[in-house]
């Protein structure tokens, strides 16, 4: 379109952090924290960036916060590819020849879902750990993450409407609607940082879980944010791609 006359397409990122999460609560191999981080070393985010989604994203640094959030850490740095790192962890872990799991993934809701998830399968079956993905409706896939019964998902968490920690990490403790994640450890950090009124404290806390989750916990695959991509008429000015996918339409004109 950007070649077409009279046409041109303007991007930003999407304020949502698009993760594959581990279900520790569920009997089985992911409830040991070295499996979880033996398949966050199995998946080359690189690769699948630049080829399902083109470079039209980038890679999360081990959070599920979005620059954009009250409470993100910039002093993260994104694992590297590490395939014999991860086998080391599965045997480690009790699983030298792997095991299998399922990945369940909605199947429409997000850019290149099922595509991504086909993609992270092959990757962690490489390593020995024989992924079958399952893909659904939305709908049915919501209520699979309320019932808790996926081992392994696809999904991605908004930052928006407020942009503030807690409305992304509040998925992450064991309280949530959607019981997947959190220990005593996570569950206490959030609520303090929930509960401290002032902004620098917060942020230090906030810090802090996210470095937890990251060093200890490994409860997901942080996998990308991805860009929002919008076609416009050459005439049209002042529109603005924003990361709550609101559209304010106060500051487009017609020229």
């Amino acid at each position: 379109m950007n070649r077409t006359s009279g046409f041109r397409i303007i991007s930003g990122f999407l304020g949502n952090g698009l993760i594959i999460g581990f279900n520790v609560w569920q009997k089985g191999p992911l409830q040991n924290a070295k499996v979880r981080q033996a398949l966050r070393y199995a998946v080359d985010r690189e690769s699948i960036l630049r080829d399902l989604l083109k470079g039209q994203g980038r890679i999360l640094n081990e959070q599920v916060l979005t620059p954009e959030a009250f409470g993100y850490n910039p002093d993260l740095r994104p694992l590297s590819f590490d395939p014999a790192r991860a086998k080391q962890l599965l045997a480690e872990a009790g699983y030298p020849e792997g095991f299998r799991i399922t990945l369940s993934t909605p199947q429409g809701r997000y850019l290149m879902d099922k595509e991504i998830a086909t993609a992270v399968a092959a990757q962690l079956s490489a390593i020995g750990v024989q992924t079958d993905v399952r893909s659904m409706d939305l709908g049915t896939f919501a209520r699979g993450l309320v019932d808790g019964s996926f081992a392994m998902f696809l999904v991605g968490w908004q930052n928006s409407p407020n942009f503030d920690a807690d409305t992304a990490l509040q998925w992450f403790q064991s309280t949530s609607v959607y019981r997947w994640a959190g220990d005593k450890v996570a569950d206490r950090l959030i609520l303090e940082a929930r509960t401290t009124v002032d902004p620098a404290r917060r942020q230090a806390v906030y810090k802090r879980v996210t470095e937890y989750m990251n060093a200890t916990q490994h409860p997901a695959i942080f996998l990308f944010q991805t860009k929002l991509l919008y076609g416009l008429a050459g005439s049209v000015q002042g529109f603005v791609a924003r990361p709550d996918e609101y559209y304010n339409f106060r500051t487009v004109d017609l020229r």
